[in-house]
């Protein structure tokens, strides 16, 4: 992983999944996705938290990490949206 840090326990990238129905979690893209962002950096959290963490496509996710044009907000309330599985993490 890079900056050493641990993978996301599967458990976890599970719940995000099905939070987000295994699609991008942004409404007007919703293409199947393969990835798990995290909302607040992982350099600045240092750790993989299920209310941190959205589902996202490689676009989207390219989007939010690199050309910053998904404010942050937006991801804290997506997940408002689609309500919290974090109970279906074991």
């Amino acid at each position: 992983m890079p900056d050493g840090r641990l993978a996301i326990p599967a458990s976890m990238r599970r719940a995000v999944l099905e939070e987000a129905g295994y699609s991008c979690a942004i409404p007007s893209c919703r293409a199947m996705t393969t990835e798990i962002a995290h909302i607040e950096p992982y350099a600045k959290v240092k750790e993989h938290a299920f209310d941190n963490l959205v589902a996202l496509c490689p676009n989207c996710h390219t989007r939010y990490d690199v050309r910053k044009d998904i404010p942050q907000a937006s991801h804290h309330q997506l997940q408002a949206e689609l309500g919290c599985a974090e109970w279906a993490i074991q």
